[in-house]
């Protein structure tokens, strides 16, 4: 989850665009890989999990990416109200034992 609420990648330029740099809305699997290289077997689970429970969605549904079969994942805002609190227990928890 904490991959999926950092600020997704660049978009390739394409040759002759002078327009400004985009992001994309989410993470793209080959991107998901490449910060996770052990979920490759576990990836589509994982994802499915998320979506189940509406930590996650496809961001790119909708936009010309998806129709190039560009999936790009992202947290919905629960998902990153639930990853803030546990991060917040994380940290309080180490603090408390320190």
């Amino acid at each position: 989850m904490a991959l999926l609420s950092e600020v997704p990648g660049w978009i390739p330029k394409e040759p002759g665009d002078t327009g400004e740099p985009r992001r994309w809305l989410g993470w793209r699997r080959e991107e998901i890989l490449q910060g996770l290289p052990g979920f490759a077997g576990v990836l589509d689970a994982s994802l499915a999990r998320l979506i189940a429970e509406g930590l996650a969605f496809n961001a790119g549904l909708g936009t010309w990416a998806s129709a190039a079969g560009q999936e790009q994942w992202a947290l919905t805002d629960f998902g990153l109200d639930c990853l803030h609190l546990l991060e917040a227990t994380r940290h309080f928890r180490s603090g408390a034992e320190a």
